[in-house]
């Protein structure tokens, strides 16, 4: 046999011998495991005995129980049968004494039903009886009434007779009277076309010298205020009643003498001022309702945190602008002037609250103005200005409504004779005192209204302000107030009502 076969049986031996091994081992493993089988099987033959007798037991005791549960529920059964005959007594007990109180509730409902009845009866009798005393005090009262309407109408009769009488006294009377008054009317206008030949020869002097004193008039206006002027022009014809005539004419009386002046259109003379009245409406344009000036409310202090964060003039109190911020901090308008000025002209709520309230100063170098002085020159008195304040809260210091004194210029006494020619002087500075009103306005309108850039304006012949912003139309005259708006479109003016 060659070596390799060799090789290959004797594994084969090697393995047959390690397989007989093991299958020797096995056996000797199936024999412990038969014999702990049978063991365990023994066991459980036993556990089953003593289970078996444990469940008998448990049977016994059960039953014990049972037998004790029954006897138990038969005791109960029988002291449930007597509690339930004890409550059938005593529910027939309630029952019998229930029925007795219902008889006797319903014999006193019957008893309380007449007594009822009988009241009702009375008191119908009670009210017949009174019906019958109403009848007759009612039909007294009518006879009554009767009577009195009958003598009211007599002294209704004997009134309107003596009213008649007096009707026809009264409408003689006012005939007699119309015709003396036209007879002083007749004689009044006779006066007046004499006066009026008069004035004109006094007018050609007055134009003359107005021209004059208006240049004059107009570099003062710049430095007095509207109101001292006033009263400068009213001294100093102080011996002269001015009164207004008609649209045209103003009659000035001098030593009991009257003159009848012509002055301009727009001008009225009322208690030795001129005053430049809203213009006259024409046919298609609606006159306007003037509004009273109102105090203007000063600054405070503080801003308003909701409100544009501009300052306007406001009479030069130089105040926070009341209009509704629409993107940022400023109101359109403000923002319209920024962009065109490239700044705001009178500071921002910052710029006031970063100094002491009288000190401020605008970018363009204008102070502020004592409130005092303001409402002087509005011409609004300290208890109105304090009245319309105490409407919004607002209470002042009496320091505040203080109005510094001017130093008084001299002036040369006037000489007792008076001319024509002086007549025609004082005319002439009256007419030249409005003509400066108005030159005079643009320079200082900034801090006269609240932070309107306005300008002189005249449409059809008649001069306004105009806001260019807004189109905003305001009166030339003091206190400038507001009569409409102006609309492009059409070109007319849309007159406040």
């Amino acid at each position: 046999m060659s070596g390799t076969a060799t090789t290959h049986l004797t594994a084969i031996r090697d393995g047959a011998k390690a397989y007989a091994s093991r299958v020797k081992e096995a056996k000797k493993v199936q024999v412990a495991a038969d014999k702990e089988a049978k063991k365990v099987a023994a066991d459980a033959k036993k556990v089953q005995s003593d289970a078996d007798k444990e469940a008998k037991k448990v049977a016994a005791d059960a039953k014990k129980v049972q037998s004790d549960a029954d006897k138990e529920a038969k005791k109960v059964a029988a002291e449930t049968k007597k509690v339930q005959v004890a409550a059938d007594k005593e529910a027939k007990k309630v029952a019998a004494e229930a029925k007795k109180v219902q008889s006797e509730a319903d014999k006193e409902a019957k008893k309380v039903a007449a007594d009822a009845d009988k009241e009702a009866k009375k008191v119908a009798a009670d009210a017949k009886k009174v019906q019958s005393e109403a009848d007759k005090e009612a039909k007294k009262v009518a006879a009554d009434a009767d009577k009195e309407a009958k003598k009211v109408a007599a002294d209704a009769k004997k009134v309107q007779s003596e009213a008649d009488k007096e009707a026809k006294k009264v409408a003689a009377e006012a005939k007699k009277v119309q015709a003396t008054a036209d007879k002083e009317a007749k004689k009044v206008a006779a006066e007046a076309k004499k006066v009026a030949a008069d004035a004109k020869k006094v007018q050609a002097t007055a134009d003359k010298e107005a021209k004059k004193v208006a240049a004059e008039a107009d570099k003062a206006a710049k430095k007095v205020a509207a109101e001292d002027e006033a009263k400068k022009v009213a001294a100093e014809v102080a011996d002269k009643e001015v009164v207004v005539v008609a649209d045209k004419e103003v009659v000035v009386v001098v030593a009991d003498k009257e003159v009848v002046v012509e002055v301009a259109d727009k001008e009225e003379v009322v208690d030795g001022v001129v005053a430049t009245p809203a213009p006259t409406p024409t046919p298609d344009t609606p006159k306007k309702k003037m509004k009273a000036a109102v105090a203007p409310t000063p600054w405070m202090g503080q801003g308003n945190a909701l409100m544009c964060q501009a300052i306007i003039t406001n009479h030069a109190l130089f105040t926070q602008c009341t209009k509704t911020p629409t993107a940022g901090e400023f109101c359109a308008a403000c923002d319209k002037a920024f962009a065109k000025k490239g700044s705001h002209t009178n500071g921002t709520v910052a710029d006031r609250m970063a100094v002491a309230a009288d000190e401020y100063v605008s970018p363009t170098g204008k102070k502020v103005v004592g409130y005092g002085k303001v409402l002087a020159t509005m011409g609004i008195s300290t208890e109105d200005a304090v009245a319309h304040l105490a409407t919004q809260g607002i209470e002042l210091a009496d320091e505040q409504f203080v109005v510094p004194e001017k130093a008084k210029k001299g002036r040369k006494p006037a000489a007792n004779k008076r001319t024509d020619a002086d007549v025609g002087d004082d005319i002439a500075a009256i007419v030249a005192h409005a003509a400066k009103g108005l030159q005079g306005f643009q320079d200082s309108s900034e801090d006269d209204a609240d932070s309107l850039v306005v300008d002189e304006w005249t449409f059809h012949g008649t001069p306004y302000l105009r806001d260019e912003t807004t189109n905003k139309i305001y009166t030339p005259a003091f206190p400038h107030s507001q009569i409409g708006s102006y609309n492009p479109d059409n070109g007319s003016i849309v007159r406040l009502e």
